[in-house]
């Protein structure tokens, strides 16, 4: 065998590994988190103030695309080490560490204590009131 079929070979590999990965991670959520029942961003996110609510309620179908959960069943008492924990099992995929690195790459400076999406909303907000440029935090979820 050549050494270019040899490396084709375990490129293609490394890709069928990377989809099945990412597809079992995806079903697995879907699983996970479909037996809630399904809320409104407005409900999801009692306990913020309305001008709060507004803000988060559009970036709540992001986070959740982002996260990977199905529409509606993202809580704010999830914990990105348990609930939103993709299995390392067969995740190469990894959602919601994907999502807290990009934080910290686009905010190096802030020292970073999140844990939960609540955790991760009071950020947003706190980013969001005290940015002349309120966009920037639309950033944080692509």
């Amino acid at each position: 065998m050549s050494a270019t079929l040899i490396v084709g070979v375990l490129v293609v590999a490394g890709i069928i590994t990377a989809v099945l990965s990412w597809l079992l991670t995806k079903r697995e959520f879907a699983k996970r988190f479909l037996s809630r029942p399904s809320l409104e961003p407005q409900d999801a996110l009692s306990g913020f103030g309305p001008t709060e609510v507004q803000f988060l309620a559009v970036l709540w179908p992001r986070f959740e695309k982002a996260l990977g959960v199905p529409p509606g069943r993202l809580r704010l008492t999830d914990r990105f080490g348990v609930e939103l924990q993709a299995n390392p099992k067969i995740a190469i995929y990894k959602p919601a560490g994907d999502l807290l690195e990009d934080l910290g790459v686009l905010f190096p400076k802030e020292r970073l204590n999140v844990s939960t999406v609540r955790d991760y909303c009071e950020y947003a907000l706190r980013l969001w009131k005290s940015s002349p440029q309120k966009d920037v935090v639309k950033m944080m979820v692509g």
